[in-house]
């Protein structure tokens, strides 16, 4: 996400403004400096192993939530699968206060809720942004692990 902002920046052409960019250019890096953002970092996993599919840290804090629905790690790419992933809604946010606790073992929503709440709406506005945006993938269906037989 940041490689094309990056691109612009060296180049010296202007971003496109008929989308949102998600990244911010890291050339300020390549000479010692550091990467502004205007927008958080987030990240979404359509398939993740086990835990939450959404997260977005902002500051000394960090905000995960599961989507309502669910698509195993290594589950083939469907007409259905993809329109689960167009209407999955978050649901079930976990809190964290990175700077207290970097390994993410004590979820504060609970003790924080006006915390969580900004949090949440921080997420939540980025989420159905990025799904806006996502596209829409062909059918694929994962390949057999080493030594097993597709059945």
């Amino acid at each position: 996400v940041d490689f094309l902002p990056t691109v612009c920046d060296i180049t010296g052409i202007k971003q496109p403004s008929d989308r949102k960019l998600d990244g911010a250019s890291i050339l300020p890096v390549l000479s010692g400096g550091s990467v502004r953002r205007t927008t958080p970092l987030y990240w979404h996993f359509n398939q993740a192993f086990g835990g939450p599919l959404v997260a977005l840290p902002s500051g000394d804090w960090k905000i995960l939530a599961t989507l309502d629905k669910e698509q195993p790690a290594g589950t083939a790419i469907t007409p259905q699968t993809e329109a689960d992933f167009k209407a999955a809604e978050p649901k079930e946010f976990q809190l964290y206060n990175l700077r207290q606790d970097s390994g993410e073992q004590r979820d504060l929503a609970a003790e924080q809720p006006a915390k969580l709440k900004e949090m949440r709406e921080l997420l939540v506005t980025k989420y159905y942004e990025v799904r806006s945006e996502s596209p829409t993938w062909p059918a694929w269906t994962p390949p057999a692990a080493p030594g097993k037989k597709k059945k």
